[in-house]
């Protein structure tokens, strides 16, 4: 079934609401056969990784970029049989509306403003996932809800916008992105709206192919060799759209051999080659990832030592329950559409990233009691839910206090481990 996306002047000239219709852009083009756009033809403002002078032409590019099969169409107005996201309060007519105020993401029956501060781009981000969600299910005839209000700074079912007014480039110093697939895509989708200070290293020996652009944004079909040439390496085109970011087109155990300085921070979002067992390992004080399932949920996971289970014991080896899938999977009970390969759920996994990553910046992100979040995109009443995870009393994955601060000791975020702080007195030092 076709989509569309439409927005109107006011929105469509802020960088938050350009952000916004790129997003949805991306996301439908990529599960749907024909995209409709009713939008107007102002400057195109933000980054796109495709080119264009407008915004216009910026998504027209963007959509075959993303799918050189789907069919691109403009319109004033968008036809009621089109199920369509209305992006802005100054959206016309559309089948369900997206908008963001600071950090909390709004979808609705009626217009939704996308407030013009710059870190809108978090909330009305993460309502346009949503907001396509819905148009898939939709589209599949599965039951949907197109009301919801949720915050990515509470992490919790919010309306009331909550959150910091600005969107400053994301500075927690070096980070390690293990893994280019879908979600550490999508994450560098995000950076290149955001940016970044502090060096990054892509890590990931894998080569794109035709299955990864059905649900990764910022894989195209130039970097599968579609278009002509060769296929790329993931590392390579998600370090693209990080500002500096650099490329390492191995494996984690290959880049782990070459004993490099430990990172600020490590986000693991790859799974294959036991790099989840051996990032347990690895016992670094600011780790954070993002999942998606086979029961329509994009996850954000924590994990602090000391008050967070490990990554090893969370996500066992062998055991699927949030890994991305390939491809669709037997039906289970009455839902015969559930399927990890969908491009809004690695689009809010990615997001989610994010908010956790500038979480930290604003040191927000160790306040939270839970350590492991669910965005649901299915019928489900609470649009997120929240839990608490700790490892298996078992469990020798995590490094010794002693050793741990000899590695990880002088890392910007080693006090968020228990074990880094030494206590001398009545006060503590790290």
């Amino acid at each position: 079934m076709p989509a569309g996306v439409t927005s109107g002047p006011a929105t469509a000239s802020t960088a938050s609401g350009q952000a916004a219709v790129l997003t949805a852009i991306n996301i439908l083009a990529r599960a749907h056969p024909g995209v409709t756009l009713a939008l107007p033809d102002v400057a195109l403002m933000v980054p796109c990784p495709t080119g264009g002078t407008s915004l216009l032409e910026g998504c027209e590019l963007l959509a075959v970029a993303a799918n050189p099969d789907v069919e691109v169409s403009t319109a004033r107005v968008m036809p009621t049989e089109i199920g369509s996201i209305g992006i802005g309060a100054d959206a016309g007519p559309a089948s369900i509306y997206a908008g963001g105020d600071r950090w909390t993401a709004r979808t609705a029956a009626t217009p939704q403003e996308v407030v013009p501060r710059p870190s809108s781009l978090l909330g009305a981000g993460l309502a346009v996932t949503l907001a396509t969600g819905f148009i898939f299910r939709t589209a599949l005839g599965r039951p949907a809800v197109r009301v919801r209000g949720v915050s990515l700074w509470s992490l919790a079912p919010a309306e009331a916008a909550s959150g910091p007014d600005s969107c400053d480039p994301l500075d927690v110093g070096t980070v390690w992105l293990i893994g280019a697939g879908a979600v550490g895509s999508c994450l560098a989708w995000w950076l290149q709206f955001v940016g970044v200070v502090g060096a990054w290293t892509v890590i990931d020996g894998d080569v794109v192919d035709a299955t990864n652009l059905n649900r990764s944004l910022g894989l195209f079909a130039t970097d599968a060799g579609l278009a002509g040439g060769r296929a790329v390496h993931k590392a390579d085109a998600a370090a693209a759209l990080i500002p500096g970011a650099a490329t390492c087109p191995h494996w984690w155990h290959d880049w782990a051999a070459t004993d490099p300085a430990p990172p600020d921070v490590l986000v693991p979002v790859a799974n294959e080659y036991g790099v989840r067992a051996a990032v347990a390992a690895y016992s670094h004080p600011a780790t954070l990832h993002a999942t998606t399932s086979r029961n329509w949920t994009a996850e954000l996971h924590r994990h602090l030592l000391g008050r967070d289970g490990c990554i090893s014991c969370r996500l066992p080896e062998g055991t699927p329950s949030f890994g991305c899938a390939t491809g669709q999977i037997e039906p289970t009970g009455t839902d015969p559409g559930r399927d990890a390969a969908l491009p809004f759920l690695s689009a809010a996994s990615g997001l989610l990233l994010l908010a956790g990553l500038l979480q930290m910046q604003h040191g927000h992100w160790a306040t939270h009691d839970r350590n492991h979040w669910r965005v649901w995109f299915d019928d489900t009443p609470a649009v997120l839910s929240g839990s608490h995870w700790q490892c298996a009393g078992s469990c020798r994955a995590t490094l010794a206090g002693p050793v741990r601060r000899a590695i990880h000791g002088e890392t910007r975020w080693c006090y968020l481990d228990p074990a880094q702080v030494v206590e001398t007195g009545p006060t503590a030092r790290r």
